[in-house]
């Protein structure tokens, strides 16, 4: 009698591993170019990872409102994500590895 207790808490386990395992595709091919990723040939169920070219403003915080009324300034560089923007120059010069900053 003492087995069927493991036994079937095994059993749960196993299931609930199985259980939590995504059931979509997660794309890897579709990488970000100018801070654009062209998903119109993807179905709703892929998920879509961020990496890639993106817009990136060294101290600056903004909103989606700020990019939608181009409340932006000229200036913008493209970094490659993931990756730290640690080493990333602008303007001849490294950034620190504390910091922040806006990717769009």
């Amino acid at each position: 009698m003492k087995w069927k207790l493991p036994a079937v808490f095994t059993i749960f386990v196993i299931t609930s591993v199985f259980l939590t395992i995504p059931l979509v595709s997660v794309d890897t091919n579709h990488a970000a170019y100018n801070g654009v990723i062209k998903v119109s040939e993807l179905s709703k169920e892929n998920i879509i990872n961020l990496d890639g070219e993106w817009e990136f403003y060294w101290r600056q915080l903004y909103t989606p409102k700020d990019f939608r009324q181009n409340r932006l300034p000229a200036y913008q560089q493209f970094v490659d994500v993931p990756h730290t923007w640690s080493g990333t120059k602008i303007a001849g010069k490294q950034l620190p590895r504390f910091g922040y900053a806006t990717y769009n």
